[in-house]
């Protein structure tokens, strides 16, 4: 490893980065920041186009329709996990996020707008 490589084990991987971390900072997994979680199944028949409904529909490409109830409060990052994978769609109210979608929920609110950045 090079002097300008920083090395760490993670859950029995060896992770490499090549690059010099800033002084202070530490090679750490995206869970120690976030948690992540696979959204729900919805009926075609338990939302629709009209935006009348208080809840947006998260599919994996973004916005698919409305509902009456949401699965998940606000803030919201929604990555495409089957179809338009690797999406990211943010959302800042509550929502019915489908089984299409990973939600990354951050364990600091502050780290919201930040991990946004990554994804």
């Amino acid at each position: 490893m090079s002097s300008s490589q920083s090395s760490r084990t993670i859950e029995g991987y060896e992770v490499t980065l090549d690059a010099d971390l800033p002084e202070g900072w530490t090679l750490a997994p995206v869970s120690d920041l976030a948690d992540m979680t696979s959204g729900e199944y919805i009926k075609r028949s338990e939302y629709s186009q009209n935006p009348d409904y208080p809840y947006p529909v998260a599919g994996a490409g973004g916005l698919i329709g409305w509902t009456a109830r949401a699965n998940f409060k606000a803030p919201i990052l929604a990555l495409g996990r089957v179809g338009a994978a690797g999406a990211l769609n943010v959302y800042h109210s509550d929502a019915w996020v489908t089984d299409n979608v990973l939600v990354v929920r951050p364990k600091c609110k502050e780290l919201f707008d930040w991990l946004s950045l990554f994804f």
